[in-house]
């Protein structure tokens, strides 16, 4: 469930003081620095244009402002799916780790409750520490995403072009 980065022995939490760029939170969990999200955002556009072109065609409803359970910043969008006509509604999730506001923080969390999320998205996205896996069953995607890259759903694509003030 959590970033698979943890250090329990006193000697590992004294070298991760010595090494700027970590994270931990309050259950000791250790978090390697990571770029912004604008850069998740600017790597989709080179590898996954056609999703960049999908999100293009959401809509946004909805941005609430909120915290986490641990009182990190956290801002949950709602986004109108209308690429194939089903208009469902698909709620991401944007929020740190660390008590820095969501565009600014390097301890970014991403997260959707689209089917596409769940079956290509979430594995990768945690391996790589951006993610939790908690839609998932936590079995790596065979056939959706063997090769495990980063890829967003839409909805993602969509909110993280918002917080930044970019069209997808």
């Amino acid at each position: 469930m959590f970033p698979r980065h943890r250090q329990n022995s006193s000697s590992q939490a004294v070298a991760r003081e010595q090494v700027p760029g970590l994270a931990t939170s309050a259950a000791g969990v250790v978090y390697p620095e990571r770029p912004l999200l604008k850069e998740l955002l600017a790597l989709q556009y080179r590898i996954n244009r056609s999703r960049v072109e999908y999100a293009a065609l959401c809509s946004l409803v909805g941005v609430k402002n909120t915290r986490t359970p641990k009182g990190n910043p956290a801002l949950v969008y709602t986004v109108r799916d209308k690429v194939r006509g089903s208009g469902r509604l698909h709620k991401v999730s944007l929020s740190a780790q660390d008590d820095v506001p969501v565009d600014k923080t390097h301890y970014g969390v991403v997260m959707c409750t689209c089917e596409d999320w769940t079956f290509r998205s979430e594995f990768a996205l945690a391996e790589a520490n951006w993610s939790l896996i908690l839609r998932s069953n936590g079995e790596p995607p065979g056939t959706k995403n063997p090769r495990h890259e980063l890829f967003l759903c839409k909805h993602t694509l969509l909110a993280i072009a918002h917080l930044y003030r970019k069209t997808p």
